[in-house]
């Protein structure tokens, strides 16, 4: 069993030693923004299904005023992890380009002590370094930012449906708890 989650990690470890230090942060944003996602869409998910299963009550009662409360929180929920998810996205592309200047630095760095051309890979691998964290950054950012705008625009038609509940007339609705 350790095995093949060995075969899955080794590609993993050879990329991040490939693209230098830079690589960790990015490896942690782009849990980080997937995990968040994920979270996101789940929410959505459970706010779907509590409007499907009718928990809303439009009565000018306690109850009313109880689930007014919890669509307002849903709402909140909604938009939870929403700016968090944008900036780790923006943040991405920034973390790649801050590696590839790492890279090209030691390069350069390598090329006026003459280290580079005695060492296996010569300018080739520090040029290397610096493209694989480029890449590793929109890698994590692109994929990212179209799932973020999916989810959003989800979010938005799934708030309009809570603010039509909150902003129907009391007595044209009679939909409440059991």
């Amino acid at each position: 069993m350790y095995s093949h989650v060995a075969n899955i990690l080794d590609p993993l470890s050879a990329l991040v030693a490939a693209g230098g230090s830079v690589m960790w942060p990015l490896l942690i944003v782009g849990v980080l923004v997937w995990t968040l996602l994920l979270l996101r869409v789940m929410t959505l998910w459970e706010v779907k299904a509590a409007l499907r299963r009718n928990e809303v009550c439009s009565e000018m009662t306690a109850e009313y005023f109880s689930t007014e409360l919890r669509l307002r929180l849903w709402k909140l929920a909604l938009r939870r992890h929403g700016p968090i998810v944008d900036t780790l996205v923006a943040a991405a592309p920034l973390l790649g380009l801050l590696g590839t200047v790492s890279g090209m630095i030691t390069t350069f760095e390598g090329l006026t002590s003459m280290t580079l051309f005695s060492e296996s890979g010569g300018i080739a691998g520090g040029i290397s370094e610096a493209l694989t964290t480029t890449q590793a950054g929109l890698l994590v950012a692109i994929p990212a930012f179209f799932a973020n705008r999916v989810v959003g625009r989800k979010v938005t038609k799934l708030e309009q449906q809570l603010d039509g509940v909150l902003l129907a007339p009391a007595p044209l609705i009679s939909r409440c708890t059991p």
